[in-house]
């Protein structure tokens, strides 16, 4: 599904409030650890070029963030109607902020990967391929007292989504 369900509902499509009957499965994991960055991989992977991008909301990262990561708020990839802005909108937001589809991208957010998986999702639905997910994300990395950054004089544009 890739529009809200705000959206689904206005377009008329058909809704319940009945509970399914569901059949018990069983599943299995299947871990993809070649997709996803350590506390320890950051660093060696900023020097060598990657970008790490921020998926918190601007005021958390201004209070502080990564050394060296740049902030895409994880509403900044949606549009009203859909979970995601459309693939040219994206494309447009990541090449103002100089991500081009050859670029390796660590995202992160605030605690267990969930904004960061949008973030993700986002620049892998643009084919870019060299992306990784930090799920751990920044509340590991304070944990480990890694250093970090405070953005000490933001101007309007630090403080607004766009």
């Amino acid at each position: 599904m890739d529009i809200t369900y705000g959206s689904w509902k206005k377009l008329g499509l058909e809704t319940s409030l009945e509970s399914p009957s569901l059949e018990k499965k069983t599943h299995s994991l299947k871990l993809q650890p070649q997709i996803l960055a350590t506390a320890d991989s950051l660093m060696p992977a900023k020097e060598k070029g990657a970008i790490l991008m921020d998926n918190r909301e601007r005021l958390n990262f201004l209070e502080h963030h990564i050394p060296g990561a740049i902030n895409i708020p994880y509403r900044m990839l949606a549009s009203p109607q859909n979970i995601l802005r459309s693939k040219d909108e994206l494309r447009r937001l990541l090449q103002n902020r100089n991500i081009s589809s050859n670029s390796e991208v660590i995202t992160y957010c605030g605690s267990v990967g969930t904004l960061s998986g949008l973030g993700y999702y986002a620049l892998k639905s643009i084919g870019i391929q060299n992306v990784k997910l930090y799920v751990r994300s920044f509340k590991e990395w304070e944990s480990l007292e890694k250093p970090i950054e405070k953005q000490q004089d933001a101007n309007y544009w630090d403080l607004s989504a766009e």
